[in-house]
């Protein structure tokens, strides 16, 4: 196992000039739109942590989780403050935890010539493993919904548990992760336009749901094609 000193310079290593450039546009494209409409610190903030994680995952960097952690810390508040519930618990209770286990994970599975973590592929069986626990989960997350008495039961259990499992698949490697992240970002830049439309919502955290939407559709090729090669 590579030592602290190691681990944080293999984080340097393999970068491609416009993966820094596209990086580096993320953050002040955030940062300058949030000035403009003179939104907190903290949503700025935790929208770059999120999309510098979305890149370093991408990457296949062990600081993803890190970043990532501190990113979904900042977005939980924003999103109580906002009154969107189900994502604060959703990120304080699974997601950060999940960092940690992503960390451990990762780490035993580098590769020492490119310094990112390995890539598979899931067979048609685990694909089709996959769909089915999505549907049953949320069919049934849906009914309780339902029974506690939620507007949109199916919707919210649906984007929860893609949420839930796109995190799992993140963490096994899989190439795959990237089309269930499109699912997810898709419909939470609906929410966030939603919430920013009637005033409540963060122009920072927007424009990082939208930042996620591409980068999402960019790691979906690039690691589709890794695979393949």
């Amino acid at each position: 196992m590579p030592d602290f000193k190691t681990i944080i310079k293999n984080e340097f290593l393999g970068w491609k000039w416009y993966e820094v450039l596209w990086l580096v546009f993320c953050a002040l494209a955030i940062s300058i739109t949030a000035a403009f409409f003179k939104d907190s610190v903290v949503g700025v903030i935790g929208a770059i942590c999120g999309i510098t994680a979305s890149v370093l995952t991408g990457k296949g960097k062990l600081s993803a989780y890190v970043i990532g952690g501190i990113g979904r810390v900042l977005y939980a508040l924003i999103a109580y403050k906002t009154k969107f519930y189900g994502e604060v618990m959703l990120n304080l209770l699974y997601f950060v935890p999940m960092e940690f286990y992503g960390i451990y994970v990762w780490n035993k599975n580098m590769n020492h010539e490119t310094h990112e973590v390995n890539k598979r592929s899931m067979n048609k069986g685990q694909v089709t493993v996959l769909c089915f626990v999505i549907a049953a989960v949320t069919v049934a997350y849906g009914f309780l919904l339902k029974h506690l008495g939620s507007r949109l039961p199916f919707f919210d259990s649906f984007t929860n548990t893609v949420s839930v499992i796109a995190m799992i698949v993140t963490i096994k490697m899989f190439w795959q992760q990237w089309v269930l992240w499109l699912v997810v970002n898709v419909v939470s830049c609906g929410m966030w336009v939603y919430s920013f439309v009637n005033g409540t919502g963060s122009v920072a955290i927007l424009l990082m749901w939208i930042i996620y939407l591409a980068n999402s559709t960019i790691m979906l090729i690039k690691w589709k094609k890794a695979v393949k090669n």
